[in-house]
Protein backbone atom coordinates (compact mmCIF):
# COMPACT_ATOMS: atom_id res chain seq x y z
CA UNK A 1 0.00 0.00 0.00
CA UNK A 2 1.16 3.74 -0.96
CA UNK A 3 -0.06 5.94 1.78
CA UNK A 4 -1.52 9.43 0.21
CA UNK A 5 1.25 11.13 2.74
CA UNK A 6 3.54 9.54 -0.58
CA UNK A 7 1.22 10.15 -3.02
CA UNK A 8 0.35 13.59 -2.41
CA UNK A 9 -2.55 15.97 -0.58
CA UNK A 10 -4.88 15.76 -3.22
CA UNK A 11 -4.84 11.63 -3.96
CA UNK A 12 -6.22 8.92 -1.69
CA UNK A 13 -4.74 5.99 -0.60
CA UNK A 14 -2.93 3.31 -3.41
CA UNK A 15 -3.22 -0.36 -2.97
CA UNK A 16 -2.94 -3.92 -4.28
CA UNK A 17 -5.18 -7.19 -3.42
CA UNK A 18 -3.61 -10.39 -4.12
CA UNK A 19 -6.34 -12.85 -5.67
CA UNK A 20 -6.41 -16.45 -5.17
CA UNK A 21 -5.25 -17.11 -8.57
CA UNK A 22 -1.77 -15.64 -7.78
CA UNK A 23 -2.46 -12.66 -9.60
CA UNK A 24 -2.96 -8.64 -8.37
CA UNK A 25 -6.12 -6.10 -8.48
CA UNK A 26 -5.26 -2.98 -8.05
CA UNK A 27 -7.14 -0.21 -5.72
CA UNK A 28 -6.49 3.08 -7.46
CA UNK A 29 -8.97 5.96 -7.06
CA UNK A 30 -10.69 7.14 -10.91
CA UNK A 31 -8.99 10.32 -10.01
CA UNK A 32 -5.53 8.76 -9.38
CA UNK A 33 -5.84 6.52 -12.33
CA UNK A 34 -6.08 9.56 -14.20
CA UNK A 35 -3.47 11.97 -13.41
CA UNK A 36 -1.01 9.89 -10.99
CA UNK A 37 -1.05 6.10 -11.45
CA UNK A 38 -1.74 6.28 -15.01
CA UNK A 39 -0.97 2.58 -16.86
CA UNK A 40 2.52 3.79 -17.50
CA UNK A 41 2.80 4.68 -13.85
CA UNK A 42 1.48 1.24 -12.76
CA UNK A 43 3.81 -0.87 -15.35
CA UNK A 44 6.42 1.18 -13.67
CA UNK A 45 5.85 0.02 -10.28
CA UNK A 46 5.20 -3.44 -11.66
CA UNK A 47 8.52 -3.63 -12.94
CA UNK A 48 10.11 -2.12 -9.55
CA UNK A 49 8.17 -4.64 -7.57
CA UNK A 50 9.14 -7.46 -9.74
CA UNK A 51 12.87 -6.32 -9.48
CA UNK A 52 12.97 -6.03 -5.60
CA UNK A 53 11.94 -9.89 -5.38
CA UNK A 54 14.42 -11.07 -7.70
CA UNK A 55 16.99 -9.18 -6.02
CA UNK A 56 16.15 -10.03 -2.57
CA UNK A 57 15.93 -13.81 -3.74
CA UNK A 58 19.28 -13.36 -5.60
CA UNK A 59 21.02 -12.10 -2.93
CA UNK A 60 20.31 -14.72 -0.36
CA UNK A 61 21.69 -16.99 -2.57
CA UNK A 62 24.95 -15.08 -2.62
CA UNK A 63 24.63 -13.58 -5.95
CA UNK A 64 24.90 -9.65 -6.78
CA UNK A 65 22.20 -8.17 -8.75
CA UNK A 66 22.56 -4.91 -10.60
CA UNK A 67 19.60 -3.48 -13.09
CA UNK A 68 19.72 -1.08 -16.22
CA UNK A 69 17.05 0.65 -17.86
CA UNK A 70 16.75 0.39 -21.76
CA UNK A 71 15.83 3.21 -24.17
CA UNK A 72 12.30 1.67 -23.49
CA UNK A 73 11.58 1.81 -20.34
CA UNK A 74 12.23 -1.31 -20.05
CA UNK A 75 14.51 -3.00 -16.57
CA UNK A 76 17.46 -5.76 -17.89
CA UNK A 77 18.77 -7.38 -14.68
CA UNK A 78 21.68 -8.72 -14.74
CA UNK A 79 22.94 -11.13 -11.79
CA UNK A 80 26.12 -12.78 -11.27
CA UNK A 81 27.95 -15.21 -8.90
CA UNK A 82 26.96 -18.48 -10.61
CA UNK A 83 28.67 -21.10 -9.81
Amino acid sequence: MIRRQHVGTAANDVGWERLPDGTYRSWISEYDQQHRFNPAMQNRIKQEYAYQVIARQQRACGRSVERQRLPGGEIEVLIGGYR
